[in-house]
């Protein structure tokens, strides 16, 4: 299998909380969900980066799909796998 491109990414999420009961001056302080998020790089365009945790060597198949949408993502690394042979 060619070494998969391994990426790092910071992102903002959206975030729900139904127990959550608060003022409009609290809700107003409210802010995205900031996440780091590490995967298998399956496709990235100009819309999202798609990410998987898991890559089936027998089949080259992809598992544990995650999109995350271009304009949520703050920063990413790529990891080069080559040098780590």
């Amino acid at each position: 299998m060619s070494n998969p491109v391994i990426v790092f990414v910071t992102w903002e999420d959206a975030w729900v909380d139904g127990a959550l009961e608060l003022s409009l001056e609290e809700a107003s302080k409210l802010e995205p969900l900031k996440r780091c998020s590490v995967g298998i790089l399956v496709k990235e365009t100009s819309r999202c980066l798609i990410l998987a945790t898991d890559q089936i060597e027998e089949t080259k198949n992809f598992q544990s799909l995650m999109v995350i949408p271009s304009s949520m993502i703050l920063n990413r690394f790529y990891v080069d796998t080559e040098e780590n042979e």
